[in-house]
């Protein structure tokens, strides 16, 4: 009789426990890594998985770290001999460590655009048009050396 008091005892403290306490499910999804945060700072990164957490304490961020596409539309231009040329890029770009790209950015989107942007502004500006229309596959190899060089400085750990 005693040990069945004790049992109920438990059971009802349980209840009392998860209906007050904010517990919350989270799911990250296999595309993503989540952030957590608690009490507003960074604790780490999760891998895809099924967390619980008391969301009094904690967050958890999910971030898409699949491939994404960054599109530059027409641009105008001015190469080294005063030609102005409208230009366009496309470039493709993966988040490789969330923490870098959220925590140390403000929108690490726009960042990319624009470095990018001054990127393809400065490869025009510095060649005349008739080599840029000659090389025309080795602009996308400056391009490349100037940008992975300026998101990693961008995208730094400190």
């Amino acid at each position: 009789m005693f040990e069945v008091l004790w049992v109920v005892v438990l059971v009802v403290v349980l209840f009392v426990a998860v209906k007050v306490l904010p517990i919350r499910q989270v799911t990250v999804y296999e595309y993503q890594k989540g952030l957590k945060y608690t009490k507003g700072c960074y604790a780490g990164t999760l891998d895809p998985g099924q967390y619980w957490f008391i969301s009094t304490f904690s967050s958890i961020v999910p971030i898409d770290i699949r491939p994404e596409f960054i599109t530059i539309q027409g641009q105008d231009v001015l190469s080294a001999d005063g030609v102005t040329l409208k230009a366009s890029l496309a470039a493709e770009f993966q988040v490789a460590d969330p923490n870098v790209a959220v925590n140390q950015n403000a929108n690490f989107r726009t960042s990319l655009y624009l470095s990018l942007q001054m990127a393809l502004r400065e490869i025009v500006g510095t060649e005349k048009i008739d080599v840029l229309l000659g090389n025309r596959a080795s602009i996308s190899a400056k391009l490349m050396e100037l940008t992975s060089g300026k998101a990693s400085e961008l995208f730094r750990q400190t």
